[in-house]
């Protein structure tokens, strides 16, 4: 689903609340609390954007040099 939460540094378990929210257990006391969100989409979605940039790099390079 693509969150995270992290409780003083520690990974912690998140539960499905109310059908559509999410909620953790936090022990009595104070805390930094950490919840990151990302999807594995936007992950594939970069390492896709980034390959493609480097071969279209690679091809306008090798282009330039037999033009030359």
């Amino acid at each position: 689903n693509g969150w995270e939460v992290s409780i003083d540094g520690k990974s912690t378990e998140i539960f499905r609340t109310n059908y559509v929210l999410r909620s953790i257990s936090v022990p009595a006391g104070e805390h930094e609390i950490v919840m990151k969100y990302s999807p594995s989409d936007v992950r594939i979605g970069l390492i896709i954007s980034c390959l493609s940039l480097a071969i279209v790099g690679f091809i306008m390079i090798r282009f330039r040099k037999e033009r030359a």
